[in-house]
């Protein structure tokens, strides 16, 4: 009976180291996972839209546009195609010491599928479901100290995760946005097929049918998107 109690005790003191080696392995994976997609992306060859051969892996470069009705950023209601943005807290030091930690209170992400128009007039339609995307930077970072005042978008999205939305700040607090914007040049990397173009006045057309190229996830991967210049 003592041994059986002995053993159920390690277990259970043993509960908490298991679970931070399998936070830091989920870690490490994912860290390994993004650091594989930069590489990807970063060292493939830009090819221009209309070269793309069909079923091929590419990447491509050029301007993002909409598909349709745009989305609009949470915080500056910018037309985007995706957005990231995120409240933050400092849970740091005090007075003077701007040291420490920030821990997020809530996050919003969005995307919706988007046009690429490259140099040579080539257009492809860009799948985001599930995609890897890398944003050069939160363009927004806007601090508040306690009392400031707070925007209606701050107020509206501290609301969508249950925060109290007073007018002004309860604490020091940070909102992060970041976007890929219309007309923002984008690099997108994923499996590649020619479809025909609703739009008349676009594509490169291939005996006066107008073409555009759709970019896919390949099987078992993700379409890769980076907003970064470094990468194109």
């Amino acid at each position: 009976m003592a041994t059986m109690s002995t053993a159920v005790w390690i277990a259970a003191a043993s509960l908490p180291v298991i679970a931070f080696v399998v936070i830091i392995v989920v870690a490490v994976r994912s860290m390994q996972r993004e650091m594989g997609a930069i590489r990807t992306i970063g060292r493939t060859p830009a090819s221009p839209i209309g070269q793309v051969q069909e079923g091929a892996l590419a990447k491509i470069v050029g301007l993002a546009r909409p598909a349709g009705e745009p989305l609009t950023a949470p915080l500056t209601g910018r037309p985007c195609v995706h957005f990231e943005a995120s409240i933050q807290h400092h849970v740091g030091g005090h007075g003077m010491d701007r040291g420490g930690p920030w821990e997020t209170e809530g996050q919003e992400s969005r995307s919706q599928p988007f046009l690429v128009e490259d140099d040579g007039g080539g257009r492809a339609l860009v799948e985001t479901d599930g995609a890897w995307i890398l944003l050069q930077a939160m363009d927004l970072q806007q601090e508040l100290q306690k009392g400031e005042p707070r925007s209606d978008e701050m107020r509206d999205m501290r609301g969508r995760h249950d925060h109290e939305d007073a007018e002004t700040a309860t604490l020091r607090e940070r909102y992060l946005e970041g976007i890929i914007g219309e007309q923002q040049r984008v690099a997108v990397y994923g499996r590649c097929a020619w479809e025909t173009d609703p739009d008349p006045g676009g594509g490169a057309g291939y005996r006066g049918a107008p073409r555009r190229l759709r970019v896919s996830a390949p099987p078992g991967a993700k379409v890769l998107i980076t907003t970064d210049p470094g990468l194109f």
